[in-house]
């Protein structure tokens, strides 16, 4: 009979839980892991943010080296003047005095100063690719911490109900003990108290579910959809690596986009300093004109061939100012390239000695797993040779368990992403059956 009602209340409890915010259309049901990191390179705002700035930095580039190029260009006038001194074939009234002209420039000698700005420009986009790499990888990587947080949610969640459902069946069968005299009445509120407390901590898990959920549509970048139903990753990295500090170190300096684009924008600052230097340098420049005029001129030439020269002299102060200018920003860059190297080396530590942490933890965990398996099934035993009236808090011991595995391996997946991302290697995970993903996808497609 009791076994009967235990079943009967964890049914109930089953029913009037509230479920997780319903799944709106626009992604696939269920969510695979696979999918988001697809997801993460299709629509993320930042990374289309990103993107933009390469496009900017393309363009910049484009600008700067047309500086070295031939320039041409069409001039033209339509006019009329009353001329004071009329020519010998005009009379003083209003003269058409149209002029026609192609103008074709070429810079000749700056002493390198152009050349300095588009060796700046070039490496402006390097850095914006670098940037857009590193960036890849550390929304990959926000993902994937988004769609374990959801995973993990659930798993409380799981936990706490199982909690709730032993303590409900205690409380209530502490109403019956109670009026036939078995218990007092503080054991009953004590049972109560029980019950309310891990009932209030099942809601808490509720809303951590749907929180979760929608920081992972964040990091999607989907405003219209909540994901609901999302599936275990089987195969994760365990994140262990057997090179040494020093080597892993000397990797990330050389392959690392964040510390390769940092380095990027420096040498572009040199060049730009460099062209400062020059600024107080002459340019010499080539320039052909051939010109059609409808009035005719003694002081007027069809054809014309030079070369000019532009020297600035002074312009108030301007030419210093942008040596200095430049220079600051030169030494910022310095700076920041090795806050950043020290950074680096910081998080690289930090990453070996979580993987060392986690190598520990996963044993612990294993342990924890077979002996809570051990003891549910001695209580199963137990419950069906009815010598127990319940499982007692064995079943909510082995979802622990299982909780503090998946903890543990999603935590190291996480690590291994990161110390991909430090050593500049695309952030990937071995992908579940492509087969099965893909069948999935289509069956969600309108």
């Amino acid at each position: 009979m009791r076994r009967k009602l235990l079943h009967q209340s964890l049914a109930l409890l089953c029913l009037l839980a509230p479920l997780p915010d319903a799944f709106a259309a626009g992604l696939p049901e269920p969510l695979t892991l696979e999918v988001c990191l697809a997801l993460a390179d299709q629509q993320a705002p930042m990374l289309a943010a990103a993107e933009s700035r390469v496009a900017a930095s393309r363009a910049e580039q484009d600008l700067a080296r047309s500086a070295l190029l031939p320039e041409l260009r069409l001039q033209g006038q339509l006019a009329y003047t009353k001329p004071t001194a009329p020519s010998v074939n005009e009379t003083g009234d209003w003269t058409a005095d149209n002029r026609a002209g192609l103008v074709l420039r070429q810079s000749l000698i700056d002493f390198g100063r152009r050349g300095s700005l588009l060796a700046a420009a070039r490496a402006r986009r390097s850095a914006s690719e670098l940037a857009l790499t590193d960036l890849r990888n550390q929304q990959r990587i926000e993902i994937m911490a988004r769609y374990f947080e959801v995973l993990l949610a659930d798993r409380r969640n799981e936990v706490a109900n199982e909690a709730m459902a032993v303590a409900f069946v205690r409380f209530r069968d502490g109403g019956d003990r109670k009026e036939v005299g078995d218990i007092s009445e503080l054991e009953l509120a004590r049972l109560e108290d029980v019950f309310r407390t891990l009932r209030s901590r099942y809601v808490e898990t509720q809303q951590a579910q749907r929180e979760s959920r929608l920081r992972l549509a964040t990091a999607l970048g989907v405003e219209d959809a909540i994901p609901s139903e999302l599936v275990p990753p089987a195969d994760l990295p365990a994140g262990v690596s057997t090179e040494e500090f020093e080597s892993l170190f000397k990797q990330a300096l050389a392959g690392n986009p964040a510390l390769r684009a940092l380095g990027a924008s420096l040498k572009a600052r040199e060049s730009e300093f460099q062209a400062s230097r020059r600024n107080i340098l002459p340019s010499i420049g080539a320039e052909a004109q051939t010109n059609y005029y409808s009035r005719e001129l003694a002081t007027r030439e069809r054809w014309f061939v030079g070369l000019k020269l532009d020297w600035p002299l002074y312009e108030g102060g301007a030419q210093g100012a942008a040596r200095s200018r430049a220079l600051a920003r030169l030494n910022e860059g310095r700076a920041e390239l090795a806050d950043r190297r020290l950074r680096l080396r910081e998080a690289l530590m930090n990453v070996l000695s979580d993987m060392e942490t986690l190598r520990e933890r996963q044993k612990a965990a294993e342990a924890r797993l077979k002996y809570r398996n051990k003891a549910l099934d001695l209580g199963r035993s137990l419950y069906e040779l009815e010598l127990k009236s319940d499982l007692g808090n064995a079943m909510v011991d082995f979802t622990d368990a299982e909780l503090f595995q998946a903890e543990v391996r999603y935590a190291m997946a996480l690590n291994a992403a990161r110390l991909q991302a430090l050593l500049g290697q695309p952030v990937h995970f071995p992908a579940q059956d492509s087969k099965a993903v893909k069948e999935t996808s289509n069956a969600q497609r309108p």
